[in-house]
């Protein structure tokens, strides 16, 4: 699953070329994927017998961009909005991944916003939550 949410995350314009999933220490134009869990949301039983479960699977995207110039933090907070519009473009458009066995997989890219990073080494870092809302057939 990280595999294919880290290869549609590459497909983003600005997106930094490294994405791991380890949390690594940051570097400069990188970003981190950290899953947050899966949280069961409905489950319904048909006539038939057959359950159907909605679950919401959580993430932390931790972005780490290098300082250049004074208007870094505002380029970076346009970036940020604009990530938020082309996750809910992706999902909307059908090209997201899909992760469960039933329908489309829904997507929202939330609370994008500033997070620590080391000051002493030209670094922005940033933390949006990535969640993911689908349905499997059990």
């Amino acid at each position: 699953m990280l595999e294919r949410l880290i290869e549609w995350l590459k497909g983003c314009p600005g997106m930094p070329g490294v994405i791991t999933a380890d949390g690594s220490e940051p570097r400069a134009d990188t970003a981190s994927l950290r899953p947050k869990g899966v949280a069961a949301l409905s489950r319904a039983e048909d006539v038939t017998g057959g359950v159907t479960e909605t679950l919401r699977a959580d993430f932390i995207l931790e972005l780490t961009f290098a300082k250049h110039g004074g208007d870094a933090a505002l380029r970076n907070a346009e970036w940020l909005i604009g990530f938020q519009d082309w996750v809910r473009a992706e999902s909307e458009g059908g090209r997201a991944p899909r992760l469960g066995t039933l329908g489309a997989t829904v997507f929202t890219a939330l609370g994008g916003s500033a997070s620590a990073a080391p000051p002493d080494r030209g670094l922005c870092a940033y933390t949006v939550r990535l969640s993911a809302r689908y349905q499997n057939r059990i």
